[in-house]
């Protein structure tokens, strides 16, 4: 659901209406423990995983060259701070923190593989949901950037930088970027794997929709719900999308909308809108997609993405001088 966090996350509107609580996941503490037991065990549990960062933070100050050791941050300042350090000998320490607090820590070992990935091995139980963490992750450097990529996530890696949110220009993002790397310059394209790399698109591709079918409700999160609206599109000057793709809507802005093509052929293609309705059963006839509804691909442009990294460097320097 990586749609939900492109301007608000679900957990930053969890956190604004007080709905989000810790959850047990690796060494996280349970929603029912005593609130004095509960604030005992998430400052034990922090300080043995912060203890294993330092080490690690040790071990990346004398291997400044290595190409993956580093601290790395993704999230969304409000409900989803993630810090994830790694260093080859030394392992990974990983925290999770919200609104309410500590909502997952853990630690373990880093074991590359043939492929060139990373496997995480956590030393205690890290379910794939919330307050957890990547226990795969692919090392991505983009000129002087270095990122941890889900192998789940690279075709949605490839989506932001079709919409100009990577290379980002802030330290929040959803993507793990190493520390300081927001204010680095790229330069060509970002080392993905191949099959993703050649779908960076340096040109946009546009399409239109041309049919909605009925909807379908997925699971309820407190009020709010997942929809997904399967659509048909015809597209622009006969070109073929990818499957996978992501689109963006032309002349709005809708954060809670999500465009994916599932299958593609010259000039057509169909696919699925997700849309999260807040207030499930109801609505937002904005964020419906509807028939005219124009859609791009989006594009990547090398001198903007440089030109706007280089103006935050410039307003940051300007910043810590005052």
């Amino acid at each position: 659901m990586r749609y939900i966090v492109r301007a608000t996350s679900i957990l930053g509107v969890l956190c604004a209406i007080g709905m989000l609580a810790p959850v047990a996941v690796g060494y996280a503490i349970g929603a029912n423990d005593a609130a004095e037991s509960q604030q005992l065990a998430e400052e034990s549990i922090e300080a043995t995983v912060e203890a294993r960062r330092e080490t690690i933070d040790h071990e990346i100050g004398h291997t400044p060259a290595h190409p993956w050791a580093a601290d790395y941050y993704e999230g969304d300042g409000l409900g989803a701070n993630i810090f994830l350090s790694i260093a080859p000998k030394s392992g990974v320490a990983a925290t999770w923190h919200g609104c309410l607090g500590l909502y997952g820590a853990n630690l373990g070992a880093v074991i590359p593989e043939r492929d060139g990935s990373l496997q995480l091995q956590f030393e205690q139980p890290n379910e794939a949901r919330f307050g957890g963490f990547p226990d795969r992750v692919v090392p991505v450097r983009w000129g002087a950037r270095r990122y941890l990529i889900r192998p789940s996530d690279t075709a949605g890696f490839v989506a932001a930088i079709h919409a100009g949110s990577e290379p980002r220009t802030q330290v929040h993002g959803q993507f793990l970027l190493a520390e300081g790397g927001e204010l680095k310059p790229v330069s060509g394209l970002p080392g993905l794997p191949e099959p993703d790399r050649v779908r960076i698109r340096l040109q946009a591709v546009e399409a239109r929709i041309v049919e909605v079918g009925e909807p379908e409700r997925g699971d309820k999160t407190v009020d709010m719900c997942d929809v997904r609206y399967p659509v048909r599109l015809v597209v622009d000057g006969d070109e073929v999308l990818h499957p996978g793709e992501e689109l963006q809507v032309l002349g709005r802005s809708s954060p809670f909308t999500d465009i994916i093509v599932r299958e593609a052929g010259p000039g057509s293609a169909r696919g699925l809108a997700k849309v999260l309705e807040l207030d499930c059963g109801k609505p937002d006839a904005d964020h419906v997609p509807a028939e005219g509804w124009r859609l791009t691909t989006g594009a990547y442009d090398e001198i903007s993405a440089n030109r706007a990294i280089a103006e935050a460097s410039r307003a940051s320097a300007t910043q810590a001088s005052r």
